[in-house]
């Protein structure tokens, strides 16, 4: 077969065509004779109904063209090469043969087609008189309410429609990162980490294509399998580079990663996940050990978490932060810890002399004799933990946030009890505990909740702007399930409260919990969706998330698997200027984010788990999403960059 170039298809597809109408079937006249003695001819035979049909494949050239049977004896073909549609005539001879013609007469023409029995493949005898035989497979067979879609929107293989790969591309491994997002219409996305986005053609037949610019560069070549995308000679670098399928809006039910929860490190920049079996996952910077993987290395991919005896780390109910040091509580009631031997992180145990003091592995917890394994513990958060619900603390403050009686800069490495409210009444019962690096902490019990710390902007809820440093009972706020605390570089300070009723509440710097600009709120005061207090509620809200530093803002997830948010767009997966109202967050293609099931923040990134187990990630590259860019590089992690709106999933 002679192969067809580019310049000679896009110079037969350039001639202007007109109307062109071929008999629709042959008649009989039969044999000179006496017309009483003849019995009628026979009829035609019946063509088939080809109105609409949509068929496709790879030219000699290379290209992906889609053939679509109009009525009006019209073909519709599409050429992906360069996007060009023109409109031949067509001759149907009988019920399996035709052809397909330009009507300008030029020397190009499809040619005649022939078609297998059941209408699957129609076959070019000498398609573009190339010499040879070429089969295009039949795509859809579209009724009259779609006939006006897009032609090459069809050809399009359901495994890889909108469909998102990404790898490091060869030119600079540092910054190259490139995501391909496969289009409609034979159209290709590419994103670069640099925020610059082009926009290709591509081919695709049976596991292969190309993505081609028509330019002296083009990605070039590929193929398909095992979620793999392999372009064998990329860019014209000379040797194979694989990008592995992050996305796809369908999501395959077999690719799930199995996760069932998410955790971001809200200061140290990383990730953990449990999967399905109970495993620990971790991904993310690792300069004081906090990823628990028994090396300080940071990691780039999501990394098996195990103990001391090399055994996968199971059971884990929850997951905390204490300033740079990870805690973990697991089912059977034990504390356990990873990162840097400071802040009363660790109790009083001693800081190792390897690993520049830095314990890497995931340790257990003890008393303050240092000897006995703390046991019985029913929830943690931040330095505290929960034991028959007394609340005990063992870590640093900076604002009276232990609740101890003492203000200012405070280490409390030895575990102890919290005895005491700021009205001396003994701290029993406590159900749940929040705490964060911003400098305050609130404990519920019986959905009521105490406060202390840090009250810059009346983060407390308490009335006033005075700091606390024993826990005072927040008035006008019950049936609360959840308590987050947010804050950024430039000291404004806030937190929100979820209701068991769904609705939300808030109190401090308003510029991020949706509410038009103002004075503090002092006060817990009820969110709503609009920006303006007193506007319709914020409701049937299911979980909610907070990130501090400089990328501050509030992650709504609402029943419907809806994720809402406010403050800085940025690693929440959305651009733009700072939302003074909760805007709905979007995904890759534009569209709203739906079938979530969880959410988690940090001030580095965004992590979204979707109810099929997979999860999306956005956020700086080095922050824990699991991409396989080269964390190790220097140059790099002084060269953070920013993947703005993207969202990828993590590599399993």
């Amino acid at each position: 077969m002679t192969k067809m170039t580019k310049k000679s298809m896009l110079a037969c597809f350039s001639l202007s065509v007109a109307a062109l109408f071929f008999a629709a079937s042959l008649v009989f006249t039969g044999c000179p004779t006496n017309a009483e003695d003849d019995p009628p001819p026979p009829p035609p035979p019946a063509a088939v109904d080809l109105a609409n049909a949509v068929y496709g494949g790879l030219n000699p050239g290379g290209a992906w063209v889609t053939v679509a049977f109009k009525t009006g004896n019209k073909a519709v073909c599409a050429f992906s090469m360069d996007n060009t549609t023109n409109e031949f005539g067509y001759t149907y001879l009988d019920n399996k043969t035709g052809s397909v013609s330009n009507a300008t007469g030029s020397s190009f023409s499809l040619g005649a087609f022939t078609m297998n029995d059941d209408e699957s493949v129609l076959t070019f005898t000498n398609f573009g008189g190339h010499g040879g035989a070429l089969n295009f497979k039949r795509l859809r067979k579209a009724d009259l309410t779609v006939a006006a879609e897009p032609a090459g929107l069809a050809a399009l293989p359901a495994s890889l429609y909108n469909a998102v790969f990404g790898g490091s591309t060869p030119q600079d491994t540092n910054t190259g990162w490139l995501t391909l997002v496969f289009k409609g219409n034979y159209k290709v996305q590419g994103s670069f980490a640099n925020n610059t986005t082009s926009e290709w053609s591509y081919s695709y037949d049976n596991g292969k294509g190309t993505i081609d610019t028509g330019g002296s560069w083009t990605p070039g070549a590929f193929t398909v399998a095992n979620g793999a995308l392999t372009f064998t000679n990329y860019g014209g670098h000379g040797a194979p580079k694989t990008f592995t399928r992050y996305h796809q809006k369908q999501d395959d039910p077999a690719a799930s990663m199995g996760v069932v929860r998410i955790f971001a490190l809200a200061r140290s920049g990383g990730s953990f996940v449990i999967k399905a079996d109970g495993t620990l996952w971790a991904a993310g910077t690792n300069t004081k050990g906090t990823l628990g993987i028994g090396v300080l290395d940071s990691r780039s991919q999501f990394t098996l978490i195990k103990d001391a005896s090399h055994n996968p780390i199971t059971n884990i109910k929850d997951m905390t932060m204490v300033f740079d040091t990870a805690r973990l509580l697991k089912k059977d009631g034990t504390v356990w810890a990873a990162g840097p031997v400071e802040y009363g992180s660790f109790g009083t145990l001693p800081a190792p002399t390897e690993n520049s003091g830095n314990i890497v592995r995931f340790t257990q917890l003890k008393e303050s004799n240092n000897t006995t394994p703390i046991t019985g513990v029913s929830a943690i958060g931040g330095p505290f933990y929960i034991k028959n619900g007394e609340l005990w603390v063992s870590g640093v403050q900076t604002s009276g946030e232990l609740g101890i009686g003492k203000d200012g800069m405070e280490e409390q490495a030895a575990p102890i009890r919290v005895e005491k409210t700021a009205d001396n009444v003994t701290i029993t019962g406590v159900e749940a505990v929040i705490s964060s690096i911003q400098g305050s902490s609130f404990f519920v019990k019986n959905g009521e909740v105490w406060a202390c710390g840090k009250n810059t902007n009346g983060e407390l809820g308490l009335g006033d702007t005075t700091l606390r440093n024993k826990f005072t009972k927040v008035p006008g706020l019950s049936n609360v399930a959840d308590i987050k605390i947010f804050g950024d570089s430039g000291g404004n300070y806030g937190v929100i409260a979820l209701k068991k009723d769904g609705t939300i509440w808030g109190a401090g710097n308003r510029g991020y919990l949706g509410i038009e600009p103002g004075n503090d709120i002092t006060s817990f005061t009820q969110l709503p969706t609009n920006g303006t207090i007193g506007g319709p509620a914020m409701t049937d809200v299911a979980a909610i998330a907070s990130s501090g530093s400089a990328w501050t803002r509030i992650l709504l997830l609402k029943k419907d698997g809806t994720v809402w948010f406010s403050g800085t767009p940025s690693n929440a997966g959305m651009t733009g200027m700072e939302i003074r109202k909760f805007a709905q967050v979007k995904d890759l293609y534009g569209d709203n984010l739906t079938n979530v099931s969880g959410i988690a923040a940090s001030s580095t990134h965004s992590l979204y788990l979707l109810k099929d187990g997979n999860v999306l990630a956005v956020g700086l590259r080095n922050a824990g999403l699991g991409l396989g860019s080269d964390l190790g590089n220097v140059k790099y992690l002084e060269d953070i960059t920013d993947f703005g709106p993207n969202f990828i999933k993590f590599a399993d």
